[in-house]
């Protein structure tokens, strides 16, 4: 019996789908890279850290995006219905406008914007890139 796995080079960009991926083919082939031991369990990732410039440039935006920010890179992606549920925004065009600041200002700032906008099935979403 086999089994094939497709993921798009779009999905492995994001760190944790590439770890997993990476922790699912070393536990099927029940070892690590060079021959090591068996898996037992993958260690939590170690948080990267973030620029001072990139946090300058967060702490000086509006409350709502300096939410989103936080929101996204906790959870890694959101879509447009999360973003709006967790930022209690009532219309895209508000959440179009969090998401805008940060996209407009970041490169004035020389900050890179730490988000892909991206779908998730058919919604709308943005996936964390880093700080």
């Amino acid at each position: 019996m086999a089994l094939q796995i497709t993921v798009p080079i779009e999905t492995l960009r994001h760190p944790a789908v590439a770890r997993a991926a990476a922790a699912l083919a070393m536990a099927l082939h029940g070892a690590q890279p060079g021959g090591a031991a068996p898996l037992a369990e993958a260690p939590p990732p170690t948080p990267r850290p973030t620029s001072a410039a990139y946090r300058a440039f967060a702490d000086a935006l509006p409350a709502r995006s300096r939410r989103f920010l936080d929101l996204l890179e906790a959870r890694g992606a959101l879509t447009a219905s999360e973003a709006k549920a967790l930022l209690g925004l009532r219309s895209g065009k508000q959440l179009g406008g969090v998401t805008g600041a940060v996209s407009k200002w970041a490169p004035h700032r020389g900050v890179a914007v730490p988000f892909e906008c991206t779908h998730f099935g058919r919604e709308r979403g943005w996936r964390w890139r880093g700080a």
